[in-house]
C-alpha cells in the first residue's frame, strides 16, 4: 500500500539551461519527541509539528503534522565533490517546555543528486527513568533490590527543581507492564515524601513493547 506523505517542500535553486535537478542536493528529516533523551529516533517517538528549520542561506521550512520536513535542492554542490551546508533548528519555535536534545546547528556534507537525512530530537525538560523487565521480580510488580538501589541518584536531581519525571517502561512482559510502572511511580513518590519533599512531583508513564 502506498501512502502519500504531506511534507512541507521548498525549492531554492533558480534553474537555467545549465542547471538540472539531478545536480541538486536535498535534505529530509524529522523533528521528534525524544522520550529517552538519547538523540536517536526510536520506535514510539512521534514527530512534532510546527518547528522551523532554517538553512545557512536563510531559507526556512516548517515541519508537517508528522514532524517531517523536506528541502528540495537545498544546495548545488560542486561537480568535483561534496559541499557543506549549515542546517539549524529555530529553538524559538519549539513547543512550550521542550528542549533540543540533538546537535544544533548541523554542518552537513551534501553531494549532487543525493538526499541527506537530518533528524532533530527534542523533549520536555524532565527526568527520564527507564525501566525494563529485569528490574522487577519474575511475574510480579515488585522492584528487585538492585533496581531499588539504582533509584538513589534520582533524588539529588529532583532537588534541582526538576518537577517532571517520565517513567519509560520498555519490556516484553506486557501482562505486568502497567502494574510495574505504577508500582515504580508509587515507590518514587513515597521515597520523595520520606526525604521531605520540596514540591509535588508530576510523574508520567509511557509503556513501549520491546522489539
Amino acid at each position: 500500500m502506498a501512502l502519500a506523505m504531506a511534507w512541507p517542500i521548498i525549492l531554492f535553486a533558480a534553474f537555467n539551461d545549465n542547471i538540472h535537478l539531478a545536480e541538486c542536493a536535498s535534505l529530509t528529516g524529522a523533528v521528534f519527541d525524544d522520550l529517552n533523551q538519547n538523540g536517536v529516533r526510536e520506535k514510539g517517538e512521534s514527530g512534532v509539528r510546527g518547528v522551523r528549520i532554517v538553512t545557512g542561506s536563510g531559507h526556512q521550512v516548517t515541519t508537517s503534522k508528522n514532524g517531517r520536513y523536506q528541502v528540495t535542492c537545498a544546495a548545488i554542490p560542486s561537480r568535483r565533490g561534496e559541499s557543506e551546508l549549515l542546517l539549524n533548528l529555530d529553538i524559538r519555535t519549539l513547543p512550550r517546555g521542550y528542549k533540543l536534545r540533538s546537535r544544533n546547528p548541523h554542518l552537513v556534507r551534501v553531494a549532487a543528486g543525493e538526499s541527506t537525512q537530518i533528524d532533530f530530537g527534542i523533549s520536555l525538560d524532565r527526568l527520564v527513568v527507564t525501566a525494563r523487565d529485569e528490574d522487577f521480580k519474575a511475574g510480579r510488580a515488585d522492584l528487585t533490590a538492585k533496581a531499588m538501589g539504582e533509584l538513589e541518584p534520582l533524588f539529588p536531581e529532583l532537588r534541582k527543581k526538576r518537577r517532571e519525571v517520565l517513567i519509560l517502561y520498555r519490556g516484553s512482559d506486557t501482562k505486568h507492564a502497567r502494574a510495574r510502572a505504577q508500582h515504580l511511580r508509587k515507590t518514587i513518590l513515597e521515597r520523595w515524601r520520606q526525604r521531605g519533599k520540596d514540591y509535588d512531583l508530576h510523574i508520567e508513564i509511557s509503556i513501549q513493547a520491546a522489539e
